[in-house]
C-alpha cells in the first residue's frame, strides 16, 4: 500500500506540473505574447501615422506651388498636352532620329482606400525620350527642361558615344504628374488659350499650334548631329535683343560642362584641347587675324577674319576679331576664346534670333 500511494502521489504531482505549466502558457504566456504583438502593430501605426501627419503638413504647406506646376487635371488632355510640348522640344533643338513614348496615366493615390468609388489623387505619366545629337545640343535640351515649371523629373539619363563621341545616342526616362487639383484642367501650365505647347522660357516666339506639333519632326534638319551646320537655339534674349533686328549672342554657362568631353576619342573638340589662340593682329589692309600655335609643336597658322582653317578632324571658322578674343564657328557653335586660352576652353555662344 506505501507504494502505491507512493505511485498516487507521484502522479498527482506530474498531473499538477503538466496542469500548471498548461495553465501558465495558456493563461499567462500566449496573453502576454499576443498583447506584446498588439502593442507592437500599435506602435508602428503610430508611427506611421506620424509619418503621414509630417508628410501631409509638407504637401499641404507645398500643394498650390504643385498644383500651378500640374500637368492638366484631365489625364487624357494631360498625356496629349505633355507629348506634344516634347515632340515640340525635340523639334526645336533639331534633334536627330527623336521619338517620344508617352504611357497611359497611371492613377496614384496618397492615402490607402477601400472604396470602390475612391478618386485618384493624381495621375502618373511614364516618358522615354530618345535621339541623337551634339553633346552641347543634349546639354541645352536638359538646360531647358530644367527651366521649366512642370511638375515632373528625370529618372535616368543613358548616353552611347557615336562617330568617335562627336555625336551621342540618348535616352531619357521621365515621370511626370497630374493632379486631381491641378490649376490648369484642360492645358499645360502658363499655356496660352488657343495653344497646344507653352514653353517656360521667354525665348520661343508665338506658341507652336496643334498643326506644328503633329508634324514630322524629322522634317526638320538635325541640330544635334556635328556634320552639320545646326540653327541658332533662341536661349533668354536680353531686352536689347529684342528691341534690334540685328542678331545678338547669349552665354550659355552651362556649357562649361562641354569643355572637356568625356564621350570624344580623337574628334575635332579633342584636337582644340592643343590649338591656342596666342595673338591678334592687323596685316597692312588693317585686316584682323587670329594666330593659333599647337600646344608643344610651335607651328603657327594666321588666319583672317572670316576664313576657315583646319588641324586634323578640327574644322573652325574666325567669324569676329577684336582686340582680346576671336568668335569662332566649331562644329556649327559659336565659341569665344580669349588670347592664350585653347580653343577648348572657350565659351560657348548661341545667336538669338531677331524678333
Amino acid at each position: 500500500m506505501d507504494r502505491q500511494k507512493l505511485l498516487l502521489i507521484l502522479l498527482a504531482v506530474v498531473a499538477v506540473g503538466i496542469g500548471g505549466d498548461w495553465a501558465y502558457r495558456t493563461w499567462v504566456e500566449e496573453p502576454f505574447a499576443k498583447q506584446e504583438v498588439e502593442q507592437t502593430k500599435l506602435e508602428k501605426a503610430q508611427s506611421d501615422v506620424h509619418d503621414r501627419t509630417i508628410r501631409a503638413k509638407t504637401l499641404v504647406r507645398d500643394l498650390s506651388e504643385f498644383e500651378e506646376r500640374s500637368l492638366p487635371a484631365n489625364p487624357t488632355i494631360a498625356r496629349q498636352a505633355y507629348q506634344a510640348w516634347w515632340w515640340e522640344l525635340v523639334k526645336r533643338h533639331d534633334i536627330a532620329s527623336p521619338t517620344v513614348d508617352v504611357s497611359q496615366p497611371r492613377p496614384r493615390s496618397l492615402t490607402k482606400s477601400s472604396k470602390k468609388d475612391a478618386q485618384a489623387d493624381m495621375h502618373e505619366l511614364v516618358v522615354t525620350v530618345r535621339g541623337v545629337a551634339a553633346l552641347p545640343v543634349v546639354v541645352d535640351l536638359l538646360a531647358e527642361f530644367h527651366g521649366t515649371k512642370f511638375l515632373h523629373r528625370i529618372d535616368s539619363l543613358s548616353m552611347t558615344p557615336l562617330n568617335q563621341g562627336r555625336n551621342l545616342s540618348f535616352s531619357l526616362n521621365i515621370v511626370a504628374l497630374a493632379l486631381r487639383t491641378a490649376t490648369e484642367e484642360t492645358k499645360l501650365p502658363g499655356q496660352t488659350t488657343g495653344g497646344v505647347i507653352l514653353v517656360q522660357d521667354s525665348n520661343d516666339g508665338d506658341a507652336a499650334t496643334s498643326d506644328d506639333v503633329s508634324a514630322d519632326p524629322s522634317e526638320t534638319g538635325p541640330r544635334g548631329i556635328a556634320t552639320s551646320t545646326p540653327n541658332p537655339v533662341v536661349l533668354a534674349p536680353t531686352p536689347e535683343a529684342e528691341n534690334t533686328t540685328d542678331q545678338t549672342t547669349v552665354e550659355r554657362p552651362w556649357q562649361d560642362i562641354v569643355k572637356r568631353n568625356m564621350f570624344a576619342a580623337g574628334g575635332g573638340m579633342t584636337v582644340a584641347k592643343s590649338i591656342k589662340l596666342s595673338a591678334i593682329t592687323e596685316d597692312a589692309k588693317g585686316l584682323k587675324q587670329a594666330w593659333f600655335r599647337q600646344v608643344g609643336a610651335g607651328a603657327t597658322q594666321i588666319v583672317d577674319q572670316g576664313k576657315n582653317f583646319s588641324q586634323g578632324p578640327l574644322l573652325a571658322k574666325v567669324i569676329e576679331l577684336d582686340d582680346e578674343h576671336a568668335i569662332l564657328l566649331i562644329d556649327g557653335d559659336r565659341v569665344r576664346v580669349q588670347i592664350g586660352q585653347v580653343l577648348a576652353d572657350g565659351m560657348a555662344l548661341v545667336q538669338s534670333e531677331p524678333r
